[in-house]
């Protein structure tokens, strides 16, 4: 009896780092709720069998705990995930039930900055007591992002500076617009 025992191979190539570009609403058993993602076009792995040229390939994408979060049916192609790190599991089949597995890393990041749309002038009158509250709403015009703002702040900006630093531990913020 003639028998393959050997598994084909297979080589999912190099880990991805991706940005997100896709709204969603995900709820992560271990993060919660995530509304950023991105629709990711996984590559196709080489693969190689010794006895047969139609080999079955797929892949599972999973977070690092295990949980499953897309399929792909087929060497290659498009599965959405939320913003985070997950592993990208190819798995090859051949027509003996011989299989074999490669893997590879893929972090979805928010790797585009917000954009600011602001009033170019805004005058606010000020009392010698107690000062004045000026709402966000009253300079902000539509700013946005992909993955939700996480705040807006808003600081007086005196004409004679190029730059508009923040004070040190305004929530993270270096100058407005950059959040780290």
């Amino acid at each position: 009896e003639i028998k393959d025992n050997t598994a084909p191979t297979i080589d999912a190539h190099h880990d991805l780092t991706l940005s997100t570009n896709i709204p969603m609403d995900y709820y992560h058993p271990q993060h919660g709720q995530i509304y950023c993602g991105a629709n990711i076009n996984l590559p196709e792995a080489y693969v190689h069998d010794n006895c047969y040229d139609d080999v079955d390939v797929t892949i599972n994408i999973q977070d690092l705990y295990g949980n499953p979060v897309d399929f792909v049916d087929g060497n290659g192609g498009y599965a959405q995930v939320p913003q985070g790190h997950y592993i990208a599991i190819y798995e090859a089949k051949d027509d003996c039930y011989n299989s074999s597995k490669d893997t590879i890393h893929v972090w979805v990041q928010d790797l585009t900055p917000p954009v600011p749309v602001c009033d170019n002038n805004t005058v606010v009158s000020l009392n010698n007591h107690d000062g004045t509250h000026v709402y966000v709403s009253t300079f902000d015009e539509g700013s946005y992002d992909d993955c939700q703002l996480s705040r807006v702040v808003g600081r007086r900006m005196n004409s004679n500076v190029d730059t508009c630093d923040c004070p040190v531990g305004l929530y993270g913020f270096h100058y407005l617009g950059r959040y780290d």
